[in-house]
């Protein structure tokens, strides 16, 4: 029996704690804005990040097109300043997390859903 045979036989075991992907629209400390007509910053950029590429790419990278999105694509005036927003994540995976990759890999299109 080799190494690699021995490995795969022993139970696997993850913190408690592992797969969990926490998403913020902001840093603590910050502010997070809002549009009154049409919503959040944050959630516009989720929603349209996700709509765009869920069946595509893995959560992560979605998220760092989100945080592009929020911190270039909006500003705010506050007491005469500029200011911008910048997301927050805390990912605990242990992998790569798609949401709708395995439909679109078995040859389901978006107009199909």
């Amino acid at each position: 029996m080799n190494d690699v045979q021995r490995q795969s036989e022993k139970p696997i075991s993850i913190p408690a704690c592992a797969d969990f992907y926490i998403s913020y629209a902001t840093a603590p400390g910050y502010y997070s804005y809002r549009n009154t007509n049409t919503g959040s910053w944050f959630i516009q950029c989720l929603v349209g990040v996700l709509d765009q590429y869920m069946w595509y790419e893995d959560v992560n990278t979605m998220m760092t097109r989100v945080n592009r999105r929020v911190a270039l694509g909006f500003h705010h005036k506050f007491d005469g300043v500029y200011v911008r927003q910048m997301p927050y994540h805390v990912n605990m995976l242990t992998g790569s997390l798609y949401l709708g990759a395995s439909r679109w890999r078995k040859g389901i299109t978006r107009s199909e859903i």
